[in-house]
């Protein structure tokens, strides 16, 4: 689940310490046609495999390479080129472009 909300939310571009309270309609409808997106190509992709995961015919999936932000922390964001940053919301490690995630 925080592989795809980071990346969900990092495409929506919303902070993921932004309180719900203050998210728009407007953001709302992008973060979920973000979701829609994210686990679209994970699963056209096999999924996520870091460490132990496997998918149904045994095999890694294949979406490591198209994370943007999960496990890049540190590194340039790949629309602005800001670094990617790594914060806690809710006891959780969470990464986002603090330019690009508003």
């Amino acid at each position: 689940g925080n592989i795809y909300a980071d990346e969900a939310l990092f495409l929506a571009r919303v902070r993921p310490d932004r309180p719900s309270r203050t998210v728009t309609a407007e953001e709302a409808d992008s973060i979920v046609r973000a979701v829609k997106a994210v686990m679209g190509e994970s699963l056209g992709a096999g999924g996520t495999t870091f460490r132990d995961f496997l998918n149904g015919e045994g095999k890694e999936g294949g979406n490591v390479s198209n994370l943007r932000v999960y496990e890049h922390e540190g590194e340039p964001c790949p629309v602005c080129g800001t670094p990617i940053e790594l914060s806690r919301v809710s006891g959780r490690g969470t990464r986002f472009c603090p330019k690009c995630q508003k």
